[in-house]
């Protein structure tokens, strides 16, 4: 496989930091995956019909916030416990918190989120962030409704802002191709841009090795056993070939399963016990860890999560998952080089929740 940096990086569309009305509007929301070692490039999670759906899968479109009078617990608290928790506790309590929250459906399944990403400019790093919204329809022959509108860029750091100072604070920048490629960087500016939306056909959603269709993809088992088996059956054929050795394979589907985790709690459609279940079964993964830190890219505090990913060259890369325990949503999605604290890119989940109608484009 391509190391894992070098492809997140080139599979990023420049819609994500851009004018979204300067490309295909199915290609707004297509971001960097964390993808497990493979000999040949995976297919990126990628998914067409959906995007950056929550965790929480409420009737109508409801803000993600702490009930009134119940106060999120503080980072690597578990609710009604004392002392530290471990990732497998904090997971089992996201379980059991998802597993409470309504369940009604409707014709299409609504998302905003913000994502950043990291640009290298040129002696220093900016972060452009885009908000995206997405209507998503959960019915046969839907069309896909999604809205981008870039936020700005600003200097990634407290260095980079120095740097940036140094260079005449400009206001524009063009960045470096990832990986040392050839051709034209992609156009950022500090000022946000307008929203600009458009509608294009159904596609299906990615899992593991499955592509599914929207009423598949609201059947998915909600016993964790069962969509552990699914996950890790549809990959199969995907991975013949591969030429994995046995001392490989574990943690190879340990990388499946986690991203495809992440799917069903930050982007799928699906209900509250298949958001259960696929905590439970990431609770059973081994080399999930408590996170240091647990505030995501807004302010909001939770519970973080991580899973470190060996890329093809050695090098490591890890995924931060940041939790709401008092509703068992999933905030955040973070990525940075292994032990470093500098932040390639993130997604964060605002809104989300089902809706009987898109808007018109």
């Amino acid at each position: 496989m391509d190391n894992v940096s070098q492809r997140l990086a080139e599979v990023r569309p420049a819609a994500l930091d851009g004018d979204p009305a300067a490309v295909d509007l199915a290609a707004i929301t297509a971001h960097p995956q964390p993808g497990p070692r493979r000999s040949a490039p995976r297919r990126s999670l990628v998914l067409a019909a959906t995007a950056f759906a929550a965790a929480v899968a409420i009737a109508g479109l409801n803000q993600l916030t702490h009930p009134a009078g119940n106060p999120a617990p503080g980072p690597g608290q578990v609710p009604g416990a004392t002392g530290p928790a471990d990732a497998r506790q904090v997971l089992l309590v996201a379980a059991e918190r998802a597993a409470l929250q309504g369940d009604g459906t409707d014709r299409y399944w609504h998302v905003t989120s913000q994502l950043g990403n990291r640009y290298d400019v040129g002696g220093y790093f900016v972060l452009g962030r885009t908000e995206i919204e997405e209507w998503l329809p959960t019915f046969a022959g839907g069309q896909v409704v999604k809205c981008g509108t870039s936020l700005g860029a600003e200097p990634a750091s407290d260095a980079d802002v120095a740097a940036w100072k140094a260079a005449g604070s400009p206001s524009t920048w063009t960045s470096r191709p990832p990986g040392g490629a050839t051709g034209p960087g992609r156009e950022l500016a500090a000022a946000p841009g307008q929203r600009k939306c458009g509608a294009g056909p159904e596609k299906t959603y990615q899992l593991g090795g499955a592509d599914l269709a929207p009423a598949q993809v609201l059947e998915l088992p909600a016993d964790p056993a069962a969509l552990k088996e699914m996950i890790l059956s549809s990959d199969a054929a995907q991975r013949a070939g591969g030429g994995y050795q046995p001392q490989d394979l574990g943690r190879y589907q340990s990388e499946v399963l986690f991203s495809a985790a992440v799917e069903l709690l930050l982007r799928l459609p699906v209900s509250a016990q298949v958001r259960s279940a696929a905590y439970t079964m990431l609770a059973d993964l081994p080399g999930v860890t408590m996170s240091a830190q647990a505030t995501d890219q807004l302010g909001r505090p939770g519970a973080g999560v991580e899973y470190t990913f060996r890329n093809a060259d050695g090098s490591d890369q890890t995924t931060r998952l940041i939790v709401d325990l008092t509703t068992g949503a999933m905030l955040a999605e973070e990525h940075r080089e292994a032990g470093t604290t500098a932040l390639r890119y993130y997604v964060v989940v605002t809104e989300t929740g089902f809706a009987p109608e898109a808007p018109a484009v």
